[in-house]
């Protein structure tokens, strides 16, 4: 007998994850993760320090010449 009232496991989830208040933070942790991929290698060789602090992206940017701490120089 087939259920009448059965949703999509994904769609549960997402339904989980808002109603958690998961959702964003999970979002968040995505972005940090992807952005060498999205942004490649040549941005990210000009940002280091990436963090999430109140739904805002903040990130370093060494500027050009200066020692970035890593024992590089930036650009």
């Amino acid at each position: 007998m087939k259920r009448n009232d059965a949703e999509p496991i994904g769609k549960l989830i997402q339904k989980y994850l808002r109603q958690e208040s998961l959702e964003s933070p999970l979002n968040e942790q995505r972005l940090l993760d992807s952005w060498e991929t999205v942004l490649g290698p040549t941005i990210m060789s000009y940002t280091r320090d990436l963090y999430i602090r109140v739904c805002t992206l903040d990130l370093c940017c060494p500027p050009s010449g200066v020692d970035d701490g890593a024992g590089t120089f930036g650009p």
